[in-house]
C-alpha cells in the first residue's frame, strides 16, 4: 500500500514539473513575441475606412526633429480624436511613450484603474481616471495616443485591439 502511494506521488510530481515547464516555455514565448508596427499609410487607410477624418498635424511638431509623422483621426462629430505618431527611431518612441505615460500617471486618483504591458518591442499603458480613458501604445517607432471621455472607452479599446495597438 505504501509503495503504490509513493508511486502516485512521484507521478503527480513529475506531471506537475512537466506542466510547469510547458507553461513556462509558452509564457517566455509570449513575452518575447514581437508586434509589427503599422505604417502611416496603413493607419490612414484603416482609420479612414472606419469613418474618421485624417488630419496631418506634423507642422505642429516641427521643432521636434524626432517626430517624422503626426496624424490626428477625428470622427465626423468631433467628440474625440486618436493621435498616431511615427518617430525617427525606437529610442525616440520610447522617450515619447514614457513622457506621456508619466503625464497620464499624474492624473491617478483613488478610484483609478490602470493597466501596463511591456513586451519585447511593444508597450501599452491605459488609465481610467476622473471620467477619462487614456491610452498610450507603442510598437517599435510608432505611438498611438488617446485621451477621451470615459463613455468612449469601449470604442477605443475595440479599435486599438483591431489595429494591434
Amino acid at each position: 500500500m505504501k509503495k503504490s502511494l509513493i508511486i502516485i506521488i512521484v507521478i503527480c510530481v513529475i506531471a506537475l514539473i512537466m506542466i510547469a515547464s510547458i507553461g513556462g516555455y509558452f509564457l517566455i514565448k509570449v513575452l518575447n513575441q514581437e508586434k509589427n508596427p503599422m505604417t502611416v499609410d496603413a493607419f490612414k487607410s484603416l482609420i479612414r475606412d472606419k469613418g474618421y477624418t485624417i488630419i496631418d498635424v506634423k507642422e505642429q511638431f516641427n521643432e521636434y526633429d524626432y517626430i517624422e509623422d503626426a496624424y490626428v483621426a477625428i470622427l465626423d462629430d468631433g467628440e474625440y480624436q486618436i493621435e498616431f505618431y511615427k518617430m525617427s527611431n525606437e529610442e525616440s518612441a520610447i522617450m515619447f511613450y514614457n513622457n506621456n505615460k508619466s503625464i497620464f500617471e499624474s492624473s491617478i486618483s483613488s478610484s483609478s484603474a490602470q493597466t501596463n504591458n511591456e513586451m519585447k518591442n511593444y508597450s501599452k499603458y491605459t488609465l481610467q481616471s476622473n471620467n477619462k480613458y487614456m491610452a498610450i501604445s507603442r510598437i517599435e517607432d510608432t505611438v498611438i495616443y488617446v485621451k477621451v471621455d470615459i463613455k468612449y472607452k469601449d470604442k477605443i479599446k475595440d479599435l486599438l485591439n483591431e489595429i494591434g495597438y
